[in-house]
């Protein structure tokens, strides 16, 4: 077996065991070759599969993401986000981790 080979069965066992059996799987999804590797894996396994992606209105990964969601039979949520919220997100978080430098 090749290790392509070997790599595409270890993701789809991995896959199965998470999603398997569950009629509504959720990916977070950028349009990139990873998150379309596993939604393309995740929508083999379930009856529907959501894909979400998180980003700023207008932005070049939000854009792609919406282009590339169309090769899926699932539905596609985008949910737009100012810079600013997602900067006061990103302190709020690491503030609350007590790791806060910036």
């Amino acid at each position: 077996m090749s290790h392509e080979a070997g790599l595409a069965k270890v993701l789809e066992s991995a896959v199965k065991r998470s999603v398997g059996g569950e009629d509504r799987v959720a990916v977070m999804f950028s349009g990139g070759v990873d998150s379309a590797v596993l939604a393309a894996v995740a929508e083999k396994n379930c009856d529907t599969l959501v894909l979400y992606t998180i980003g700023t209105p207008g932005s070049l990964d939000l854009e792609s993401s919406i282009s590339s969601a169309r090769s899926f039979k699932a539905e596609h949520k985008p949910i737009e986000l100012d810079e600013e919220t997602i900067v006061r997100g990103g302190h709020e978080r690491v503030e609350s981790s007590g790791n806060a430098r910036y």
